[in-house]
């Protein structure tokens, strides 16, 4: 419904900023948090100036706990400043075809210029799977890191549906990503598998119940489809 109307996406905006580190960073390489990056504010996992982590370590804070700061971080190590990385994402967004998409910047901020669509989404989503890398954390409720500097982050995820009985008994919750501002409402891309092997993509952008209008669409799917084996 509407899967072409151009809207504000909140922090689905990450999927794009974890793919494009996923698929050019080592994820063991070490980067040191800049005091740009410390002092994001909003979703953030509590990084400080100076201290050291993995990018792998970043990526499932960026993944699991949505954080704002582990989004600048590695934007900031990966092309050396936001801006720079934004222009990344936007050529990535150009060759995977979403044309009605386009970032201002790798957290998901309310701007006029920071968009997409349902249908991109899905696109973009699809696209993301095949990315072992990006796809480790995402199904995650909770993690724990120590950093190379020796300190602890835990990351909880705000994806409920990862630990709620959705009343349908070959579905699992697989992922994938949450968001939430003022002007996008609340987001939910939604990773499920039915019957262990056929993979479904949800997504629900401007809902003010993102989790039960994720429930109603599986629970149409589970009573609509039936899957006959194969992907």
């Amino acid at each position: 419904k509407n899967s072409t109307v151009q809207r504000p996406i909140a922090s689905l905006t990450k999927i794009m900023t974890g793919l494009i580190i996923a698929e050019e960073e080592n994820p063991y390489s070490v980067v040191q948090i800049s005091e740009n990056a410390a002092s994001t504010e909003g979703s953030i996992v509590w990084l400080n100036a100076g201290e050291e982590m993995t990018v792998k370590d970043l990526m499932y804070g960026l993944m699991i706990a949505s954080g704002n700061d582990a989004a600048v971080a590695l934007a900031e190590y990966n092309a050396g400043s936001t801006e720079n990385f934004v222009k990344k994402m936007n050529q990535k967004a150009i060759f995977l075809g979403l044309t009605h998409t386009h970032f201002s910047n790798p957290i998901g901020l309310d701007t006029t210029d920071n968009y997409s669509t349902a249908q991109d989404l899905a696109l973009l989503s699809m696209y993301a799977l095949q990315n072992e890398f990006l796809m480790e954390p995402v199904s995650l409720e909770k993690y724990e890191v120590e950093s190379e500097s020796g300190i602890t982050h835990e990351y909880i995820s705000t994806n409920e549906l990862l630990s709620e009985d959705i009343g349908l008994n070959d579905v699992e919750i697989d992922g994938l990503k949450t968001g939430k501002t003022p002007e996008a409402g609340e987001c939910l891309i939604t990773l499920a598998t039915y019957n262990d092997d056929q993979q479904i993509i949800t997504v629900v952008l401007g809902s003010a119940d993102r989790f039960n209008d994720t429930e109603n669409l599986l629970k149409w799917i589970d009573t609509n489809y039936k899957f006959t084996g194969g992907n």
